[in-house]
């Protein structure tokens, strides 16, 4: 991202993704219809997961001097709803 290439002192910590993604079906409602039993990976696929791309998009786009509110709440959202929905997030 290009922020974090001008910010030398942050560090990023890299994590093997099966570390963190372990459960299998950890979203699917079994009690539901076939049809239903995913509503809640189709909502983040949907409304949360589809911000990425634009979040990214302008984080690393050296013209971009200043995030608009718009962008600010995207990114919140986007923060949260991965912080709620990941159940072990190695801390360093």
């Amino acid at each position: 991202m290009y922020y974090l290439k001008k910010n030398t002192e942050m560090k990023i910590h890299q994590q093997n993704i099966k570390n963190i993604c372990k459960i299998r079906e950890f979203y699917t409602f079994d009690g539901l219809p076939e049809s239903e039993k995913r509503w809640l990976e189709k909502y983040y696929s949907r409304h949360i997961e589809s911000l990425y791309h634009d979040i990214y998009a302008n984080l690393t786009d050296p013209s971009v001097e200043k995030i608009t509110s718009d962008l600010k709440m995207k990114i919140l959202i986007y923060i949260i709803s991965q912080e709620l929905r990941t159940t072990k997030l190695p801390m360093h």
